[in-house]
């Protein structure tokens, strides 16, 4: 059997949750016997210089990986930028290789087309779709979120979408959704790793006949031993790319309500950057932090692979996005470093943790809830190992590539 994943970009030069995800699936498919396992990762101009004559390059050290750098998508309406180039280097590709599997994780740097071209240069193959986040659904990077006033929207419609895109008319949006929900007729099944995406997907137009839930996991490998909390059980920390739907500003204003009325009794441990982000965000986290000195502590960039060994070293591990998120990768790796994580209480996150049992809610995009939970949670030893027992034992890739298998059908 031969397995090809698709995905928009490599763990290694983008370490995103799909990247990641896509990448560890891919090794693990080419453990089985009988198996060739295939990678191909759309990538951007900055990540690798074009060779003359293909716009397709191998990956040294990693065999059957490859990196396309392709003429790009229109990414509103996620369509290719120049399809008859696109069919004829992913054709070719796709005909070399012949996979009896073909699993994308996103179709971001390829376009929709991809699962038409898929579906005719592989009639007989078993087609799977995941899901990671709501771009199909949302124009708005997928975020569900409003560009102008950071509104939640709980569903999408032509008419709103209109009014966060009043250049464009509702023909286009409505173009958009059926275009979308006519490609993915292709597919065999459609993977939502949560049942929050699963619900929105369906509630879009996706037949529930076609919809499947399969969490995600981590990879195999050394687990830190669950650590009991710091004596004072004051340190909480925030993973991941800052920027405004992360909810860094958020916890950072929280962190200044706090000091502002005398409480410093605690830690803000702050990993990762403001990659790509707008100058007004970069000029706030600063004007932030700088207000914070003693209490805000930034470490910058971090090996993915450390990432559970850095949250066992603190206490408490937050996510206080202010968009849905479908199914972050941060709560599994807490949970398996045996950290109560504090969340956004919407979407993907609400799902992952059960409040007041594996870790706590705290209201969406609120400064002064966020204070409060992290006050509450302060020194607070006791509810601290309460939480930190009930947490689940983490998922390793296997089981979840095992998952997939099933769904292979007379491929597998």
């Amino acid at each position: 059997m031969r397995i090809l994943t698709i995905c928009h970009n490599h763990p290694a030069l983008h370490p995103g949750g799909a990247e990641i995800l896509a990448h560890d699936l891919f090794r693990d498919f080419a453990t089985w016997p009988g198996v060739t396992s295939y990678f191909l990762a759309a990538i951007e101009r900055h990540y690798r210089s074009p060779h003359p004559g293909t716009s397709i390059q191998a990956r040294p050290g990693e065999p059957n990986v490859f990196l396309y750098r392709g003429p790009g998508f229109e990414p509103m309406a996620m369509l290719s930028r120049d399809l008859g180039r696109f069919a004829r280097e992913i054709g070719g590709l796709l005909r070399d290789l012949a996979p009896d599997v073909v699993v994308v994780h996103h179709l971001n740097g390829f376009g929709v087309e991809l699962l038409a071209l898929l579906r005719r240069s592989l009639p007989r193959a078993k087609l799977l779709f995941v899901a990671h986040d709501l771009y199909l659904v949302c124009p708005n990077d997928g975020l569900m979120v409003s560009p102008r006033d950071d509104r939640l929207c709980e569903r999408q419609s032509h008419d709103a979408c209109r009014q966060c895109f009043p250049e464009r008319p509702v023909a286009f949006f409505q173009a958009r959704r059926a275009d979308l929900l006519r490609h993915l007729e292709l597919v065999d099944w459609v993977i939502a790793p949560s049942r929050f995406l699963a619900a929105r997907l369906r509630d879009w137009g996706v037949p529930a006949a076609k919809l499947r839930v399969i969490g995600n996991g981590l990879p195999g490998g050394e687990v830190p031993d669950a650590a009991a909390s710091s004596p004072a059980c004051d340190r909480f920390a925030v993973f991941g790319n800052q920027r405004r739907t992360k909810g860094t500003l958020v916890i950072l204003e929280a962190a200044r309500r706090l000091l502002a009325g005398g409480f410093d009794r605690f830690s803000l441990h702050l990993y990762g950057e403001p990659l790509f982000q707008p100058p007004e965000f970069v000029e706030r986290l600063e004007e932030l932090c700088a207000g914070l000195a003693g209490v805000v502590v930034r470490h910058g960039r971090y090996d993915r692979a450390r990432a559970t060994a850095l949250m066992a070293a603190n206490d408490w591990i937050a996510m206080p996005s202010t968009w849905w998120e479908n199914a972050p990768l941060t709560i599994r790796e807490a949970q398996a470093a045996g950290r109560p994580v504090l969340v956004s209480d919407v979407g993907g996150m609400a799902e992952s943790v059960a409040d007041g049992v594996t870790g706590r809610h705290v209201a969406v995009g609120d400064p002064q809830a966020w204070a409060d939970a992290i006050a509450e949670c302060t020194g607070n030893t006791e509810l601290w190992d309460r939480l930190a027992a009930n947490l689940p034992a983490p998922r390793g890739i296997a089981a979840v590539a095992a998952e997939y298998r099933t769904l292979f059908g007379a491929a597998a």
